[in-house]
């Protein structure tokens, strides 16, 4: 912690420097283990304990695969809620003031809000960053059903699996939408030069590796099974995503 805390200093507060450093660690690196913390046994640290994503980090992961722009918009501040909120309460009529309350709800009340953003949705799922949604949403939507907590309670979010999270990904919009042409990685597959670049592109996308042999015999084989080549990528696009390896932090 001093060491990361000198270096915090040294690079003049630079955050990217920082995870660069943790992200390049041998510590960091080290391989996930199924240690169980209730265990009794001590825990020495032999890796970082295997866990699933959480739902954010599951919905922000495919985004990235889905969309060619993650963040097609923020959500507003304080200063883009200034100009709809601002009142001089000194010289304020009635009439002002249901002006300014008649302008905030056009814009930023709730359900204009809600109605602005989905311009960026996808069969009812808007696709922008976790941290850009309202909170919580609802029940059926693919936060909600991997555990994003509904806020009535501290810390109530869920990482056990159900059978909606399961059919979520087999199924649910938000992996349909990357098997489409113009999403990022549909569209990056394509684009390869040969199915063998178009293999190692989807592997190094979804699981951040390049494939085994093993791995790229099997998606060589689904391939070629396929109609046409598009169908052959989203095959084994839609199987990587319903790995193991790719909802579980290693």
């Amino acid at each position: 912690m001093k060491l990361l805390g000198d270096e915090l200093v040294r690079n003049d507060f630079n955050l990217k420097e920082l995870m660069r450093t943790i992200l390049y660690s041998k510590t960091f690196q080290r391989e996930a283990t199924d240690y169980d913390v209730t265990s009794g046994d001590a825990y020495y640290f032999p890796g970082p304990i295997l866990k699933r994503m959480t739902s954010e980090q599951v919905w922000d992961s495919i985004l990235t695969l889905a969309v060619q722009n993650p963040w097609p918009f923020q959500r507003p501040d304080a200063k883009d809620f200034a100009p709809n909120i601002d009142v001089d309460l000194s010289i304020a009529t009635l009439e002002s003031l249901e002006a300014v309350a008649a302008k905030y709800e056009a814009t930023y009340y709730p359900r204009s809000y809600n109605k602005s953003i989905q311009k960026f949705a996808y069969q009812g799922n808007v696709l922008c960053r976790a941290s850009e949604l309202p909170s919580p949403l609802p029940g059926g939507h693919f936060l909600r059903q991997f555990g994003q907590g509904d806020r009535e309670t501290i810390n109530g979010q869920a990482a056990t699996a159900t059978v909606p999270q399961i059919l979520a990904m087999l199924n649910g919009p938000i992996t349909h939408v990357m098997l489409e042409t113009g999403s990022a990685i549909y569209d990056n597959v394509v684009e390869a030069a040969n199915a063998k670049d178009a293999i190692d592109l989807i592997f190094i996308s979804v699981l951040t590796r390049k494939p085994t042999d093993d791995d790229r015999r099997v998606a060589s084989s689904e391939m070629s099974r396929a109609e046409r080549p598009g169908i052959g990528y989203g095959n084994v696009i839609w199987a990587l995503l319903n790995t193991k390896e790719f909802l579980f932090i290693e």
